[in-house]
């Protein structure tokens, strides 16, 4: 198991109590912060020098602050600069320092510059005592070999000296007498060895290459050197340089991974809904963790169960079929990442959900999982599967590592994609109320206006008719003052939804206030008109069931039409509620039953 570390604070703390003098500058090269070791180192407190140019700190001779400057300005414009020169300290002493200026991009631009300066004026004294010594003999020593092979001139191996190889239990004695194409190096590099061998036998100045190379399933890598000893050999000096090569590949790889992870984050949040950018991260993350080739995303629903959220090379669809209870799932509820490989206990599951999980995803061929526990304050929310189906060993610890990252971040991540979410849907929740009549959930005046004007206007392009119909409730004062305004209320939501059996898709019926409603109907003439407000005063003369009674209804119903009444939304509502009066007033009708 792998316990979490917080990174913030382990850097935090390298940062200030780290040996080596570090130093933080903006864009202006002014100093932001530096450690307890950089201030001893040049005499000064961190108080004396942040808001300062770091060469006016670390330089008071202007000779000496033009090249300084040089090398700033490099690191400014992008590039990382390595450099040993002379700087002073606070009280005009000179030493030698070795520096490392890194810049800081945030979004492609360089905003600052990451510095480490060390002391190295003892190494300084002591290789300028040793360098006349060493002269003759530097090149050996760079060039020391891990091991040695003497070849004739056909390209033969005739010895071979390696303690680095002994110490592997590699058989030295399988390589002699062999030529280099019979060794296992890689045909498509067999060229860059014949050229460099050649050039040997010539005499030539020859430089160093490297090579790959694999004995006993572990691959190597070799720095190698051709130097001709006489007409008949040639001497190969050559250095295991794996562990620096694969270091290098490690810092590439974690390099490009927290470079992938900033761009996943951004495109998340810029993700026009959370399901696509659930999809999106799995995706990413199946791409970057090394030894990962398939994946899925599990997320814990409200009712306690988990289920698929996204898959990579599963079919996604199906897997959202089943569900998962917390301790049917193969990582349990723990906040540490696991490399799983052993699946049986799916088979615990009942036939339905076995079936769907193996036949769609594939858990039979799954050689190895990476699970990635999701987890927002405290509390687990969901998995990372990360999968491979060809290798049980594909994780290793970079990939832990890089997982653990993955992990902080996605967790942050998806609380902030649940949040926006739950915002959204509050403020749909909150922009559908404002148009909603609260007592019957119609739309309330200004909804009304808004879809009525578009249709109207719909209808002038289009030469078609619209008709408005405004309805009064006859009587419903009567129940409302004898039954109470509770029934009132009872009775004012039962026509709504009566109302809205009546409508077709397109209409549009509002409550406007009181016992008074309005329709919008387009595409409907007064013939059509005339069968719609039949259909309405039937549905309301049909008797109404409360809690306290029964009552029945009815209403006079006014209509306007466009074109044949007028071409302004208003002047339609005008004249169809002066005819609803008109109708009310010639003709009333009773409007309780009894309770």
């Amino acid at each position: 198991m792998h316990k979490e570390l917080d990174y913030s604070g382990y850097i935090e703390e390298l940062f200030k109590n780290n040996p080596l003098g570090i130093l933080l500058c903006n864009s202006d090269n002014m100093i932001l912060r530096a450690n307890q070791a950089f201030c001893e180192m040049f005499g000064y407190s961190e108080k004396e020098i942040l808001g300062k140019h770091v060469d006016d700190v670390v330089i008071q001779s202007p000779e000496l602050k033009a090249n300084a400057l040089k090398a700033t300005e490099k690191a400014m414009q992008g590039e990382k600069v390595r450099i040993e020169a002379v700087r002073q300290r606070k009280d005009g002493s000179s030493f030698w320092v070795s520096i490392l200026s890194v810049p800081i991009f945030t979004n492609g631009i360089v905003t600052g510059i990451f510095a480490i300066y060390s002391d190295i004026t003892e190494r300084k004294s002591l290789q300028k005592n040793l360098e006349e010594v060493t002269k003759e003999k530097t090149a050996i020593i760079d060039s020391f070999p891990d091991y040695i092979t003497v070849v004739d001139n056909q390209g033969k191996i005739l010895n071979i000296y390696s303690a680095s190889l002994k110490k592997d239990n590699v058989d030295l004695d399988g390589f002699l007498h062999k030529k280099f194409d019979e060794i296992g190096f890689p045909p498509e590099e067999l060229g860059q060895i014949e050229y460099w061998f050649s050039e040997a036998i010539k005499g030539s100045k020859t430089k160093a290459f490297t090579i790959s190379l694999t004995i006993s399933s572990k691959k190597l890598y070799l720095e190698i050197r051709f130097i001709k000893m006489d007409e008949k050999r040639v001497l190969g000096v050559v250095k295991d340089v794996t562990e620096e090569i694969e270091n290098k590949k490690r810092l590439e790889n974690f390099v490009s991974f927290n470079r992938s992870l900033l761009e996943i984050t951004n495109k998340m949040l810029k993700a026009s809904d959370v399901q696509s950018s659930y999809q999106l991260l799995l995706e990413r993350s199946v791409e970057i963790v090394p030894g990962a080739e398939a994946g899925s995303l599990l997320l814990k629903d409200p009712d306690g169960y988990y289920r698929f959220y996204a898959a990579v090379n599963y079919d996604l669809d199906m897997l959202k079929k089943i569900y998962f209870e917390p301790d049917e799932l193969l990582q349990r509820e723990t906040s540490e990442i696991q490399i799983i490989t052993n699946f049986t206990s799916n088979r615990k599951l009942d036939n339905e959900r076995y079936e769907v999980l193996d036949k769609f995803g594939k858990t039979e061929s799954i050689k190895a999982m990476l699970s990635v526990p999701i987890e927002i304050d405290g509390r687990i929310v969901g998995f990372f599967g990360l999968d491979s189906h060809s290798h049980s060993d594909a994780f290793d610890n970079d990939s832990v590592e890089m997982a653990k990252l993955l992990s902080q971040q996605v967790s942050v991540l998806i609380e902030r994609l649940r949040l926006e979410e739950e915002l959204k849907k509050q403020k749909e929740q909150l922009e559908w109320l404002s148009g909603r009549d609260p007592l019957t959930n119609l739309p309330n005046r200004r909804l009304f206006f808004e879809k009525a004007s578009a249709y109207l206007s719909l209808s002038k392009r289009n030469h078609s008719s619209l008709s408005i119909l405004y309805i009064d409730l006859d009587f419903f004062k009567v129940i409302n003052d004898t039954m109470g305004h509770d029934v009132g209320d009872e009775v004012l939501s039962k026509v709504a939804k009566r109302f809205q059996q009546t409508l077709r898709e397109s209409d549009v019926v509002a409550r406007i206030g009181g016992d008074e409603f309005i329709f919008v109907l387009p595409e409907t003439d007064y013939e059509a008109a005339k069968v719609a407000k039949k259909r309405i005063e039937f549905n309301l003369r049909e008797a109404m069931k409360l809690k306290n009674g029964i009552v029945t209804v009815g209403g006079s119903v006014g209509i306007a039409t466009f074109p044949d009444d007028g071409d302004n939304l208003e002047q339609l509502i005008k004249i169809a509620d002066h005819r609803m009066y008109e109708i009310k007033h010639s003709n009333r009708k009773p409007g309780r039953g009894k309770s």
